[in-house]
Order: structure tokens, then C-alpha cells, then sequence
């Protein structure tokens, strides 16, 4: 059975995968199409991802406090 990923370890896969499509131009409109399609879906995914951890984090019930 495959390990389960933490929401920052997904963040980093993504990441790593921008990184690995670096910055170059595809040599046909296909492939550059493709190419600029992964980058800008990549990066929508990392602050997709980023905005429900956020949403996440602010919907969670607060924790009492107690008094000193």
C-alpha cells in the first residue's frame, strides 16, 4: 500500500514537478503549449492547495483557554 502524503509533502511534489519542467520553450506549438498548460496547472494546483490548508486552518474550532 502506498505511504499517504501530507498536504506539504503533495505541495512539494507539485513544486518539485514546476522545477522539472524548467523554464525552456517547446520546440513545436504543441509541445510549448503543453509545456506553458503544465506550468500554469502546476501552479494552480500548489495555491489551490496552499488557500484550503489556509481555509482549513481558520475553520478549525479554537481551543479555550483557561484561565490563570
Amino acid at each position: 500500500m502506498p505511504k499517504k502524503l501530507t498536504d506539504r509533502e503533495v505541495y512539494e511534489r507539485l513544486h518539485a514537478a514546476g522545477l522539472a519542467l524548467g523554464n525552456d520553450d517547446g520546440e513545436t506549438v504543441i509541445g510549448d503549449t503543453a509545456l506553458k498548460a503544465a506550468r500554469k496547472d502546476l501552479a494552480m494546483l500548489q495555491m489551490a492547495l496552499v488557500a484550503a490548508e489556509e481555509r482549513e486552518e481558520r475553520l478549525k474550532p479554537s481551543e479555550p483557554t483557561v484561565p490563570s
